[in-house]
């Protein structure tokens, strides 16, 4: 699975991004959309390019914070300490 965000930047096409990626990985490497082990995140921002491999996107739900906790996927964990007083 591929990802990429241009911003500030009109000469790099997206789709010429994602064509280059598919050509490099659909040698060795089959596609799966819906459960991907890795993605392939592409951010150009102006002049800078950036690109990451990262594991367990999709599952957490692209490292959205609001979204992991929304749906109830992660369970904020209870405090330790105890708001009632000891006797």
């Amino acid at each position: 699975m591929g990802v990429v965000k241009i911003r500030n930047n009109n000469t790099v096409n997206k789709e010429e991004i994602i064509n280059a990626i598919g050509s490099i990985f659909a040698e060795k490497h089959s596609v799966d959309l819906n459960d991907p082990e890795f993605t392939v995140i592409v951010e150009v921002f102006r002049n800078i390019c950036i690109v990451s491999v990262l594991t367990d996107y999709v599952i957490l739900r692209k490292f959205n914070i609001f979204g992991l906790f929304s749906d109830g996927f992660a369970e904020p964990k209870k405090s330790i300490h105890s708001s009632e007083p000891k006797e």
